[in-house]
């Protein structure tokens, strides 16, 4: 007995140990962001962010048995377009969002991912979505509301409330788009293509909003919020979530943001 339930038991660890590292990295950007747009606006913070993860995953694409990257028109669309409402949106959204309201409320708002994404798969007819499954993950989400709301999450700006709301529903229908794609590309030659073209999306955002002047003492948390939002976040934690809707399908992946507030607040 206890030969049978050991790899079912070992695989389960498994899984929760990536869910919970990825919970971890996912949520800890909107804190990281949160310190770096106390010093510059929240379109060069994600620009400079993007286009450094791109340079950085260039030499992965470059490398042997890699470069189809750089032909594979398909993939370029697919990116493309996962690039538009995963990255450009979703993330220029919610950024913008943390002018408004605290880290705490952006990261309980797009842990409603789960709804929105099994709302959008199930009206596609892409996947079943049980009533059992809609239960659960209602009861996930309160579970983890209760927990959250136990200290105060600050001012709730209307404006910022929706720039969240609006960000969190581009992330499902990308989350959506791409569970029928994700078995056709691999998932650092997504990001690479993506980042790129959010990095170019947000750029003349970033050259109208861009502070006029710096004070130099505000050079070190800019460069860390920027270099940790590029490695740690889209490099790892991007690559982390595309494998996710790989491996489990749109909704079932969706649900491991149901541990993001509690992982913010951690």
């Amino acid at each position: 007995m206890n030969t049978t339930r050991s790899p079912i038991f070992t695989r389960s660890l498994t899984l929760l140990g990536r869910v919970l590292s990825f919970s971890m990295i996912w949520s800890s950007a909107f804190i990281v962001g949160k310190v770096g747009l106390r010093y510059t606006d929240p379109f060069t913070l994600l620009t400079a962010r993007f286009l450094i993860a791109a340079l950085l995953l260039l030499p992965i694409c470059m490398a042997p048995g890699q470069r189809r990257a750089f032909f594979d028109h398909t993939l370029i669309r697919d990116a493309s377009l996962l690039g538009l409402m995963n990255n450009a949106l979703y993330l220029g959204l919610t950024f913008t969002a943390l002018r408004f309201i605290s880290a705490d409320l952006v990261v309980i708002i797009v842990s409603c991912a789960p709804f929105a994404t099994s709302a959008i798969a199930g009206a596609l007819g892409m996947e079943k979505i049980s009533l059992r499954a809609i239960a659960g993950i209602a009861i996930g989400f309160c579970g983890v509301l209760i927990i959250t709301l136990s200290r105060p999450v600050g001012t709730v700006d209307p404006l910022g409330v929706l720039l969240a709301i609006l960000g969190t529903v581009s992330f499902a229908m990308a989350t959506v788009f791409y569970r029928n794609k994700a078995a056709l590309h691999a998932p650092q030659q997504v990001n690479f293509w993506q980042s790129i073209v959010a990095g170019v999306l947000l750029l003349p955002l970033a050259m109208a909003n861009a502070p006029s002047s710096s004070s130099p003492d505000h050079y070190l948390p800019i460069v860390a919020s920027v270099l940790y939002l590029a490695i740690v976040v889209t490099i790892c934690g991007m690559w982390m979530w595309l494998y996710l809707i790989r491996q489990m399908g749109a909704t079932a992946a969706s649900t491991c943001h149901l541990a993001n507030p509690v992982c913010g607040l951690l």
